[in-house]
């Protein structure tokens, strides 16, 4: 039996391109996010009109050091340790927390 070629836009190498640069590099090359965090996520990409990026949807939470967890729940997390007096934590779903 025989397999066709199957012909792809040029968009599609490029996409293509992307997952396996993620694949390969997932620390440089791909952003983590959970499902509590990924709308936020997606209105930073949309104001600083990032292109090339590729989202990896995880679970929720800080994973241990090696695991791939949602960047934004570790930043959260570290945010929370060293909180000055008076400040307000980070929502889930914002970035830079809540003015109070």
């Amino acid at each position: 039996m025989r397999r066709g070629v199957t012909a792809y836009h040029p968009y599609e190498f490029h996409y293509i391109r992307l997952l396996s640069e993620a694949q390969a590099e997932p620390d440089a090359k791909s952003m983590p996010a959970c499902h509590e965090h990924i709308e936020a996520l997606a209105q930073s990409i949309h104001r600083r009109k990032l292109t090339d990026a590729v989202i990896v949807l995880v679970e929720p939470g800080i994973r241990e050091p090696d695991l791939f967890s949602c960047f934004l729940c570790q930043k959260d997390g570290q945010r929370d340790e060293r909180l000055s007096p008076g400040s307000c934590p980070a929502r889930s779903g914002t970035i830079g927390g809540d003015p109070g």
